[in-house]
Formats: structure tokens, sequence, C-alpha cells
């Protein structure tokens, strides 16, 4: 009497374990997509991708002018401007003008950096899902269709020799990065 009720329930156990499995990985698209919505080091890297391209634009803008306003009264117990010779008002506007090529080098960088925000949002992004779907049951499955196997393939070619005996050889790193000898 005992076996048949142990055979039932151990079906009963592989068949709703199986089912779980196929439901897991019908819902991992889901739960990776609310896995990055959540993700709060995600949420920073989109706020500074986005920040970052706000920044282009004023990096190759001129400097602020500049306006005074000056006034000096000689005398100290009454009013003595147009009276006094040494008694001025003056105004002055004044503009900072860069060297020519600055303006533009100073957008392309942020530019640049704007890009590498972006690169960095993608980076986290992919890993984040990445480590996602390896922790989720059931992604051996969807892993063997999709083609990729998850094996690093070994690089045979050594390097023949040391950073630092090439760094020798050129004399100083400078003369390394350069790549004069």
């Amino acid at each position: 009497m005992k076996k048949p009720a142990f055979l039932l329930t151990a079906l009963i156990l592989i068949f709703s374990a199986s089912a779980y499995a196929q439901e897991a990985e019908l819902d991992l698209d889901a739960l990776v997509k609310s896995a990055l919505e959540k993700n709060p080091k995600i949420k920073s890297l989109e706020d500074a991708a986005r920040a970052s391209k706000f920044r282009i634009r004023p990096a190759g803008a001129l400097p602020d002018p500049v306006i005074g306003l000056g006034l000096k009264n000689m005398g100290l117990t009454r009013w003595t401007v147009g009276e006094e010779v040494m008694s001025e008002v003056g105004v002055s506007v004044s503009q900072m003008i860069p060297f020519p090529g600055k303006l533009s080098l100073k957008s392309r960088i942020a530019s640049t950096q704007a890009l590498q925000a972006e690169e960095d949002l993608k980076a986290a992004t992919s890993d984040l899902s990445g480590k996602s779907k390896s922790s989720m049951p059931g992604f051996s499955i969807i892993r063997g269709r999709s083609g990729f196997s998850g094996k690093r393939k070994k690089c045979s070619r050594r390097p023949s020799t040391s950073p630092r005996s090439d760094i020798r050889s050129h004399g100083s790193p400078a003369r390394y990065l350069q790549g004069e000898g």
C-alpha cells in the first residue's frame, strides 16, 4: 500500500519539477529585464550616460562674458562724482576668446566621454544579463539552443618576451610607447 503512494508522490514531484523548469525558461527574459530595471548600478550608469550627452554642447561654447560696473567716489562725506577729477563711473564688458581649436577639442573630448559612458552602460547591462541568465535553473538548455557553449578557448601563443624586457630594450617607457628604439 505504501509503495503505490510513494510512486504517485514521486511522479507528481517529477512532473511538477519539469513544469517549473519550462516556466523558468519562458520567464527568463522577463526576469532579466526586471533585474536590469531595478539594478542601482545600471540606473546610475544610465543617468551618467544621459548627463554626459548634455555636456557636449556646453563644452564647445565660449566662456561667459563678464560685465563690470565701477564707481570711484573720492569724497568721504559727500557725492563728488563729476566734481572731483579722480572720481569716476565706469562700465566694462569683456569676453575671453580661447586659442583656436581649443573649443572644438573640448567638444570632441566631451563627445568621446559620452560614447564611453554609453559603452560602460552596455557592458554593465550585458554583464548583468549574462550573470542573471547563467544563474537561472534550466539555462543550460537555452544555452545549448543558442549555440553558446560557455567554454573559453585557450590561447596557444605565448609572448616571446616580457613587457619589462621590451621596455628595457627601448631605453625608457616613453620611447617604448612611441615605438622608438
